[in-house]
């Protein structure tokens, strides 16, 4: 037998003083690292700012900080990458989105934010809302005050006849002042970015919300009470309303189901959102073209005015935006009938509607791909029941609807507490649909629509979506119908 000359201690000392070492290493590393804290900053070849300009790096970007001369950094990025950057860039931590990606602080009143910082934030999470930021910010702190103030929203007389407003239209526009713009390379890179593609973060996908949940925030007292709202307003904003339509809430009698057709809330998409929120949830890239450069456009403000305004946001106009890959739509009609169709989600910005004085969007961009992409061998369908999105074209073929419909005698109390209905008690009409989409005889979507009969304008008819996910109801979708008095 042959003898070691080495005892268990020693080994188990060696151990020790590897590990120590390793140990060091890794620690010497974490104490190399930073993060980039600028935005689209030259890395030189050399600690000169003369030096040439090796690259560009942006906020938030991880490197390794290998020596320090005078004012510069070395650092190391991306493996084998390597140069000199000013050190009042770098930082110990990561810059964090939501101290610097907000133009005002929460709370009110209205405070603005001294860390805003839209050029970083859109590195950090590339978005069309964060180039439309970008840009506007390059508006705010490049643009002299006379520019500003001559490209100024301004009002338009539209009285007289339409030969008069005409001839005012061209005589106004022909005397706006020009857009003056010059180039900026961080936007161009935005740019750049934005035409390869990028996925919504997944905090614009808003999931379908568990009615289990609604319902326990219902009971927490009547309709009248403080209790329910502030209860809704912490599970579903939306839901929060006027006693009449907590009332109605509350006597809603969904059906008893079991699991079917979908086990996921990932499986389903909302029939009214738009390619940010279906990018985000089917992890779909979308694509922004640029088709032209800032205009003056015509901006109805009021009802039978308008305004005059520019529209894009520094030199970029109308946009193109679509997703990379497509989604597929499904429309069910009361008959069960099925129809598919394929879409890209694409949408033209020519116009901020934001500004608009009333803005009625109720989701006709879904209606305009549907009927533009439908699959061959599906039927016709001009009116459906329900409609959602997925990332697959389903295997479905026909469905069947029951109907459930019944008045709601609302007390007069409860309406009372609204002021804009009818007095006395209120038989309030109704439907309940149950899609069955697969045959298997429990219901997958339902449908529930409901007319409040208000004197003046606002929500008249309601129409809640509620899908079966794997045995449990959850509220799919909410559409109003409202009008702009």
């Amino acid at each position: 037998m042959r003898i070691f000359p080495f005892s268990l201690a020693w080994f188990l000392a060696l151990a020790v003083s590897a590990g120590t070492v390793l140990g060091a290493e890794e620690a010497a590393s974490k104490s190399a690292q930073r993060w980039v804290r600028g935005s689209w900053l030259d890395v030189y070849s050399a600690a000169d700012a003369k030096a040439a300009v090796r690259a560009k790096i942006v906020a938030n970007t991880s490197v390794k900080l290998v020596a320090t001369a005078q004012k510069f950094c070395e650092i190391e990025w991306e493996g084998a990458k390597r140069g000199f950057i000013s050190c009042e860039w770098l930082g110990e931590a990561p810059l964090v989105l939501e101290e610097i990606g907000q133009k005002d602080l929460p709370g009110k009143p209205r405070k603005p934010n001294p860390k805003y910082a839209p050029l970083h934030a859109f590195w950090i999470e590339p978005s069309l809302k964060r180039l439309q930021e970008a840009g506007k910010y390059l508006e705010e702190t490049l643009l002299s005050p006379a520019q500003r103030k001559a490209e100024a929203e301004r009002e338009f007389d539209f009285v007289g006849d339409q030969a008069e407003i005409s001839q005012r239209r061209a005589d106004a526009l022909r005397k706006l002042p020009g857009i003056k713009r010059h180039v900026v390379p961080e936007l161009e890179a935005m740019k750049t970015v934005m035409g390869k593609g990028v996925t919504a973060p997944k905090s614009y996908w808003r999931q379908p919300i568990s009615w289990e949940a609604v319902s326990v925030a219902l009971k927490q007292g009547p309709a009248t009470s403080k209790e329910v709202n502030q209860a809704l307003s912490t599970i579903a904003p939306g839901l929060a309303g006027s006693p009449p339509q907590i009332w109605l809430y509350q006597h809603l009698a969904l059906p008893a189901i079991k699991a079917s057709y979908f086990k996921s809330s990932g499986e389903i998409g909302g029939p009214r959102e738009g390619y940010e929120a279906l990018s985000a949830q089917f992890n779909i890239p979308y694509r922004v073209r640029i088709l032209g450069k800032p205009e003056w456009k015509e901006i109805p403000r009021i009802p039978g005015g308008h305004n005059i305004g520019v529209f894009g946001f520094w030199d970029v106009g109308p946009l193109e935006i679509a997703l990379t890959n497509p989604v597929y739509e499904t429309a069910v009609d009361l008959k069960g009938n099925i129809a598919v169709a394929k879409t890209y989600a694409k949408k033209t910005l020519e116009f901020d509607d934001s500004r608009l004085w009333c803005n009625d969007d109720n989701g006709a961009d879904f209606r305009e791909w549907f009927s533009a992409g439908v699959l061959p061998n599906y039927p016709s369908i001009t009116k459906s029941v329900v409609f959602f999105r997925t990332k697959e074209i389903p295997r479905l073929r026909k469905a069947s609807v029951e109907t459930r419909s019944r008045p709601i005698r609302m007390p007069a109390e409860i309406a009372k507490s609204d002021g804009n209905l009818p007095p006395g008690d209120l038989d309030i009409a109704n439907s309940l649909d149950l899609v069955d989409l697969d045959g298997d005889k429990v219901p997958d979507l339902a449908v529930w629509v409901f007319a409040l009969p208000y004197d003046g304008p606002g929500e008249q008819n309601s129409k809640f979506v509620f899908v079966n996910l794997n045995g449990i109801w959850h509220l799919f979708d909410i559409e109003y119908t409202r009008y702009c008095g």
